[in-house]
């Protein structure tokens, strides 16, 4: 079973608190997979005002647009392969509980048409199929309602605590645990009694009890077909009249051929219901590792879907730069600036220390009696600045002239260093566009392919083998003995394999010579059981097997061999099933796989036998 996730469930409450509970289900089956799918939108609200009627309509207007946006196309998806799902038979299940209602689905839309319009519109626009059984109908079939194995009460929603729903417990390890009795609690399975065991399921646990059932009881029927006469009739022997050799070697040869065709079916017929639940079991397991491998692929679209916007995005963002630098008449200058100013950084960092501009000389100051010898002073003083000026200007014109020239070497480096820049600048931006164009255009390829839901090719399991080579040799069987049957040499009161046992063992050991006459084997059957020297009935034979050695040898020896063979079988399968995940895996798989072939050789060959016995007296 799959459910739907990330649905709509709201609670809403009030001082009222008076609980009711809506649950909106959407019942699919995947054309592909053939896997069930239950979407639930639930809303649970604890108030008994006015103010319900309107609260009712805002959430039913958001689960009745959650619903249509899921039935899209390309969001109505099997969560298990991926397939486009059916709306066929799509049941849509309205259930309304107040408090003190467990279960009891009603028609909501009936007792309230204003608030649940939004919700009848989509299932009349969408030609959903409404119903208020759609459990019934979909998971348990009619012919099972006289059967001790079906799950439902009267139509209720309570189950029978049967052996079917113990092994559903089983494989699922399930525990009660505390749940909001009105918005999850939905059904009860007990065993009769008013202290017998109970479990309490949540409604996404009832539908996966009720897939349980169904594929159990499905696999059921087709036993019960085959061995009540569904079975492929042959052209050997029809319309052909067969004559039975009556010597007490022919008689002893024919029962003895019904006597293995019987045991056959009898451990067919044992032997296949615990195939089913193995393979009803793996093939649940089987779904999961599906849905788990789905959800990653679907994990992994949405990362590609994601990826593929964010890539467009950057594109049109990079061919807008792209654009906007080709615009720019004379790009490079926009680099310029900066190359220049770090190369005439560079230059003044290593050239030569600037000149250092002399110093203005200090005049002494003329005293009364010195004038004249200062005034000479000063002069000799103005004049050597005088010459360290012009000595000065000349280095700072020579060093200014230095610099210049370098600089304007370095303007020139600039510029082309400056225009390389730019034409870099536009193939980078042209190849990033290019480079994020593949990169999409992988994405795009990738979620393509994704789109194509490939069917996936399952190999036959072999446990799957078993089933059909059982299925097929008890058909076989079945046929052999109806063709048996129809020579009329047992009367028609003693054909079952107890009868049959006995009077070969009376055959074979001497102690009759024919099947009738006062002498004969029925008799002395008959005689025997009034004597309770054996057992009659096969339910009693089987439970009272040690006990009915020393006077029905030939059944005690039939039952004990079928009894080991199924054994054997049941062992070496559970062990392959249970190595599944440890390294061993294969040889335990081996192991069954040979127990199996040399089992249904040995029976077909038995089979081979009993038809040539017929085909021989043609």
């Amino acid at each position: 079973m799959v459910y739907l996730q990330n649905l709509t469930n709201e609670k809403i409450t009030d001082k009222w608190r008076f609980p009711f509970s809506q649950n909106i289900f959407l019942l699919l089956v995947c054309p592909s997979c053939e896997e069930e799918i239950v979407g639930k939108w639930s809303y649970v609200t604890e108030m008994d005002s006015p103010k319900r009627n309107e609260c009712d309509a805002s959430t039913m207007e958001k689960i009745a647009s959650e619903i249509e946006s899921f039935l899209l196309p390309e969001n109505f998806l099997c969560p298990c392969c991926g397939h486009a799902l059916s709306r066929d038979p799509g049941y849509f299940l309205f259930e309304d509980r107040g408090a003190g209602r467990r279960g009891g689905y009603i028609d909501g839309f009936g007792e309230n048409q204003e608030c649940y319009a939004p919700l009848y519109n989509l299932y009349v626009n969408n030609k959903l199929n409404f119903t208020n059984d759609a459990a019934t109908k979909m998971y348990a079939r009619e012919g099972y309602r006289n059967s001790s194995l079906y799950p439902f009460d009267h139509g209720m929603f309570i189950y029978k605590y049967n052996s079917i729903a113990e092994d559903f417990f089983k494989i699922n390890e399930y525990k009660d645990s505390e749940r909001d009795e009105i918005s999850d609690i939905c059904v009860t399975v007990k065993g009769p009694g008013l202290f017998a065991d109970r479990r309490e399921l949540t409604i996404m646990e009832a539908f996966s009890l009720l897939k349980y059932y169904r594929k159990r009881l499905d696999k059921l029927q087709r036993l019960n077909n085959i061995i009540n006469g569904d079975y492929c009739d042959t052209e050997i022997f029809k319309n052909k009249s067969i004559s039975v050799d009556n010597s007490t070697e022919g008689i002893k040869q024919y029962l003895f051929n019904l006597i293995q065709l019987e045991t056959t079916i009898m451990a067919l017929s044992k032997r296949l219901p615990d195939l089913y639940k193995i393979q009803v079991e793996m093939d649940e397991k089987e779904v999961q590792e599906r849905i788990k491998k789905e959800q990653e692929r679907q994990a992994k679209r949405e990362q590609e879907r994601e990826k593929e916007e964010r890539l467009r995005q950057e594109i049109i963002q990079a061919e807008n730069e792209f654009n906007n630098l080709k615009a720019i008449e004379e790009l490079w200058k926009t680099y310029y600036e900066k190359i220049y100013v770090t190369k005439t950084n560079i230059i003044f960092k290593n050239y030569a220390k600037k000149p250092q501009k002399p110093s203005e000389p200090e005049l002494v100051i003329a005293r009364l009696f010195n004038k004249k010898k200062v005034t000479v002073e000063n002069e000799r003083r103005q004049a050597a600045y005088a010459e360290e000026l012009s000595r000065w200007e000349k280095e700072m014109n020579d060093w200014q002239n230095g610099l210049d020239q370098q600089n304007s070497v370095a303007a020139e480096e600039a510029e082309i260093e400056a225009r390389k820049e730019a034409e870099q600048a536009l193939y980078t931006a042209e190849q990033e566009i290019e480079k994020k164009k593949k990169e999409l255009q992988i994405v795009e390829q990738s979620l393509q392919e994704s789109n194509v839901v490939k069917k996936e090719v399952v190999s036959e399991k072999i446990w799957d083998v078993d089933v059909r080579q059982g299925e097929e040799l008890l058909k076989k069987c079945m046929e052999a003995k109806a063709i048996y049957e129809d020579t009329n040499v047992v009367f028609a009161k003693y054909r079952d394999i107890v009868a049959y046992s006995s009077f070969y063992e009376y055959l074979e050991s001497g102690r009759c010579d024919s099947l009738s006459g006062r002498d004969g084997a029925y008799n002395l059957y008959e005689s025997e059981i009034r004597q309770n020297m054996i057992i009659s009935k096969l339910s009693d034979v089987i439970n009272s097997l040690d006990d009915i050695k020393q006077n029905q040898f030939v059944i005690y020896s039939q039952l004990s061999s079928m009894n080991s063979d199924l054994n054997r079988l049941n062992d070496s399968m559970n062990n392959a099933v249970n190595s599944l995940q440890s390294i061993n895996s294969n040889t335990a798989q081996t192991v069954y796989n040979t127990e199996v072939t040399a089992y249904y050789a040995k029976k077909n060959v038995e089979l081979t036998n009993a038809l040539g016995y017929l085909v021989a007296l043609k």
